[in-house]
């Protein structure tokens, strides 16, 4: 059966529902209609992929000299994921990982999730109760999507993360970007990522459309019925084929979200925020061997 030569993995809030749009013009690769498959991250909801023969069939489509891909951001947070992927898919897997500014991840994460209608608490509480919801089974068993969008400050700590992919497939095999340099120049960006993954890098992508705008959950109880851990999610998991899952579920989605206008993140709590992720950053500037200070504007002090 066929299956993905390379997959971008994340970080999510990073610019890679743009790229999928991107990726899927190029008339030498392949890519699913869904985003955000999945398959390797555990998820629970109504659109989970069961079996590997389930997942390989969303690439069955794909032409004989066609690279394979697929986009899924929850694959860099989970502590397995990489090892699951190499498993199944073969450790020169071409891995592609988008990295954006921790803070302002943190606030878009946290503001998708209060417009899904999931978050009800304020950014400075939902960090403060962030530890203790993912220890608790009950915030599992009731959280609308998968509980580990939930965890903002720990899917903001890019270096164990980052690390554990270039353990498994080998620095030579992962492409790491900084979402804020990979927009600013969006065609030589896909030039040196069309060649990563080996096709044609003089191919010209179209810049038409703005990508996974920012929106508002118009009935929260549609929003329910399709990411909570459900009964319902459960029949639909067993009567329909993982794709058509998929497909339905983000139409409902789409239909379902209305567009808000896009709100940043007060400097008190950026400043705040940013102290938090300056010894991962360090750690991330080695393992990138580049100083990140003067782009994700911190100190860079301490190191």
């Amino acid at each position: 059966m066929k299956k993905p030569d390379f997959v971008v993995v994340g970080a999510v809030k990073s610019g890679t529902t743009s790229l999928f749009h991107y990726l899927r013009q190029h008339p030498a690769i392949f890519i699913p209609k869904s985003k955000e498959i999945s398959y390797f991250s555990g998820s629970d909801s109504a659109g989970r992929v069961v079996g590997r023969d389930e997942y390989l069939s969303f690439f069955s489509a794909a032409g004989a000299h066609q690279k394979i891909g697929e986009v899924s951001t929850a694959y860099l947070y989970g502590e397995n994921t990489a090892r699951s992927i190499a498993e199944c898919l073969g450790r020169d897997t071409r891995i592609i990982i988008l990295l954006r500014n921790p803070a302002d991840l943190v606030y878009s994460l946290w503001g998708q999730n209060t417009r899904d209608g999931g978050e009800t608490l304020s950014l400075a509480q939902a960090l403060e109760a962030e530890s203790q919801r993912m220890l608790d089974p009950d915030f599992n068993k009731h959280v609308s999507g998968w509980k580990y969008n939930y965890a903002y400050t720990d899917r903001a700590r890019y270096s164990p993360q980052v690390s554990r992919y270039i353990d498994v497939f080998g620095r030579e095999n992962v492409a790491i970007y900084i979402f804020e340099e990979f927009f600013a120049d969006i065609e030589s960006s896909m030039r040196d990522l069309f060649g990563f993954i080996g096709v044609d890098p003089g191919f010209r992508i179209r810049q038409t459309a703005q990508h996974n705008r920012q929106g508002r959950v118009r009935w929260k109880w549609l929003h329910r019925l399709y990411f909570e851990n459900s009964r319902a999610a459960e029949v639909v998991r067993r009567i329909m084929p993982a794709r058509f899952r998929r497909a339905i579920m983000m139409a409902m989605y789409r239909l379902n979200t209305k567009t808000a206008p896009r709100q940043s993140l007060p400097d008190g709590q950026y400043r705040q925020l940013m102290k938090t992720f300056e010894s991962d950053i360090h750690v991330l500037e080695g393992i990138l061997g580049r100083d990140l200070s003067s782009i994700w504007s911190y100190s860079g002090e301490g190191k």
